[in-house]
């Protein structure tokens, strides 16, 4: 398409052509040339133009984002209008409640004075709970030492076969065959065994009161669970005869050094054969179960009197748990 402003030009020529064929017709050259010139002109114009279309999409544009904006500005105008009117009408109540701010606010001073009172008695109960937990801690720590020491001395022993050591339900246990100790249905210690003894006496021994010693018997499951009267002639009661020997050690170890204060004895007969041993042939399993163990056990009284002192909330309470190993 051509601009009107060039065919107004386009025309005259082709008029002055008519009007005048004796005048000399222009050069090829100068008409190249003008036709160029006319052909950049249209260009010009037709970018122009494409120019203007991309200004008028733009600002097209603005006007719906506009119109959009305006819109969204309608719809936050109705909503705060509705919530001037919500707070409008808290104030009015506000307003016919005005008489009440005085005892409501001494209602509150006195609640707040409690709240503080409470927290002060809850803080220094926490303080205290913490300082007891710390005790336990301090005692569970030293308990370990004690443990980690005694199965260094122990060492040597199970080594050589004379004993074992065994963690069960997180104590240590010491154990010993019965058949290494005593003769067959017997109580009284074989001679053999007094040397092993001594030396676990002299590690024992060492032991500053943090743990108590249970010194357990335990039979195999053959023979009677009760032969009547304790002093019964002949071969005793499983009961029986687990008991005395867990005396016998019991004694034995007391007289080479170990507090009696932190011993105990207890026979339990086949009552508590060993889970390990239930694979074993026979023969093996009843000789495994055939033993006297020491157990090991934390002197809980000072644990357990710190634990009453906590009289307090859930968060005191968990305060004094002790640490996880």
């Amino acid at each position: 398409m051509i601009h009107p402003s060039i065919r107004r030009p386009l025309a005259l020529t082709a008029l002055l052509g008519l009007i005048a064929p004796g005048c000399a017709l222009v050069g090829k050259d100068a008409h190249d040339r003008d036709v160029a010139a006319l052909r950049g002109q249209l260009d010009t114009l037709e970018d122009h133009k494409r120019t203007l279309r991309k200004d008028r999409d733009a600002a097209l544009e603005k006007r719906k984002d506009a119109l959009d904006k305006l819109s969204t500005c309608e719809r936050e105008k109705l909503d705060v209008s509705g919530k001037l009117k919500e707070t409008q009408g808290k104030l009015d109540t506000i307003a016919r409640n005005s008489g009440k701010v005085g005892t409501l606010l001494s209602d509150c001073e006195k609640k707040l004075f409690k709240e503080q009172t409470d927290h002060a008695t809850t803080k220094k109960e926490l303080a205290d709970a913490r300082g007891e937990a710390d005790k336990i801690r301090a005692q569970m720590a030293g308990i370990r030492r004690d443990l980690d020491a005694l199965t260094q001395q122990l060492k040597k022993l199970v080594d050589a076969g004379a004993l074992s050591l065994d963690k069960r339900y997180g104590f240590l246990v010491i154990q010993m065959s019965s058949d290494v100790l005593f003769e067959t249905g017997k109580w009284e210690l074989k001679k053999d065994a007094e040397p092993v003894l001594v030396e676990l006496s002299s590690a024992l021994s060492g032991l500053k009161g943090r743990l108590r010693i249970q010194v357990a018997g335990h039979t195999d499951d053959q023979g009677a669970d009760w032969a009547g009267r304790w002093d019964a002639p002949g071969f005793p009661g499983n009961w029986v005869l687990s008991s005395r020997r867990a005396l016998s050690v019991m004694r034995f170890i007391e007289g080479h050094g170990v507090p009696s204060a932190i011993l105990s004895a207890a026979g339990f007969g086949k009552n508590l054969p060993l889970p390990s041993a239930e694979a074993l042939p026979e023969a093996e399993r009843r000789a495994k179960n055939r033993r006297v163990e020491l157990l090991l056990q934390p002197d809980l009284t000072r644990m357990l009197e710190a634990v009453e002192k906590v009289s307090a909330p859930a968060d005191v309470k968990k305060a004094v748990a002790p640490a996880s190993e």
